[in-house]
């Protein structure tokens, strides 16, 4: 939890003194300062004072990062013992550990995601939520919350007892999954023996029958140059579905240029093509959808939901205290 960070007024007379002003700005010192003496505190002491600056709020927004899951055995990203640190990028066939979560890699090649997801503890339904998950539920409990925004996708804040009202979670969630094809929303439950065997969960919706006036609409071309690029595609016996994801050797090579130019070790130009080999593709028969299962999480170069940043805008004029916990808000 950040020192100083709650948003109440300061007292007039603590601003009085510009000279004073102008120390603590260059000490880089809190508006509102924990201990009476930093040198001699106690931990008591300075939970006493949180306890204070947050007594009487009533619309506190928190921010809540990977740093909170930690202690549940849930690593982070990019700390010494974090996730890219200690994967295996290579036993999972992924040319570097940020391909984890890529999507242009996901939407190629979605297996090493699911081997990752049977191997790792991140779908567990036994982990325990940290005692700063429970902090939250007791906000809420004591009428003090008004939102939490997490980075977390765990979703460990709602198995401590937060309602699903006061969190949002920015960067998605494991709770659920969409197919990559038709869109379909669902319980990260329907996939379950999926992610326990490792292997990719297929969309089993029924597909739209082409008699249907929805499917003439999902595959009229809207404009001449896709009639003519629908043509050209039936000419080659292809379905004429265009899906903009760059090859490979582009991507390994965006890889090798990240590894230059940042000095580690993450990304290896000497990622094979046989480790992608037999790549799955989506059932053939035409009477269902097919299309892969993607997580609920938002993967690196996708969208974030637009949802999130309009109800913080919202939020904001409402807050009279901000708490930041389990990030450093760098990322």
């Amino acid at each position: 939890m950040s020192e100083g960070v709650p948003t109440a007024k300061c007292k007039e007379e603590e601003f009085d003194d510009d000279n004073d002003n102008d120390d603590m700005i260059k000490s880089n010192k809190p508006p509102f300062p924990l201990y009476v003496d930093p040198d001699n505190a106690t931990f008591e002491e300075g939970f006493a004072s949180v306890a204070g600056l947050l007594r009487g709020k009533r619309n506190i927004l928190v921010l809540a990062g990977a740093g909170m899951s930690v202690s549940c055995g849930i690593p982070d990203f990019r700390s010494p013992q974090g996730l890219y640190s200690t994967l295996d990028a290579k036993g999972l066939g992924l040319g570097c550990p940020e391909d984890l979560f890529d999507l242009t890699f996901f939407l190629e090649d979605p297996r090493p995601f699911y081997r990752f997801a049977a191997q790792s503890n991140i779908y567990s339904t036994l982990t325990e939520p940290s005692t700063s998950h429970k902090f939250l539920s007791f906000l809420e409990q004591h009428d003090m919350l008004l939102r939490v925004y997490t980075q977390n996708i765990d979703g460990l804040e709602q198995v401590a007892g937060l309602s699903s009202e006061k969190v949002e979670y920015a960067h998605g969630s494991l709770q659920w999954a969409e197919c990559t094809r038709c869109h379909l929303r669902m319980e990260s439950s329907e996939i379950t023996p999926h992610i326990f065997a490792g292997t990719v969960p297929y969309c089993q919706q029924s597909a739209p029958s082409p008699k249907s006036k929805n499917h003439k609409k999902a595959v009229r071309p809207a404009t001449k140059a896709r009639r003519t690029q629908t043509q050209n595609a039936k000419k080659k016996n292809r379905c004429p579905v265009v899906v903009a994801v760059p090859p490979r050797a582009k991507r390994i090579r965006r890889s090798t240029f990240k590894q230059m130019a940042h000095n580690n070790d993450y990304c290896e130009e000497g990622t094979t093509e046989s480790s992608y080999n037999n790549i799955p593709v989506r059932n053939d028969n035409p009477m269902i959808c097919g299309g892969i299962i993607k997580p609920g999480v938002t993967f690196f170069g996708e969208k974030l939901n637009d949802q999130v940043g309009k109800r913080l805008e919202a939020d904001h004029a409402k807050a009279d205290a901000l708490i930041v916990m389990g990030t450093s808000l760098s990322v």
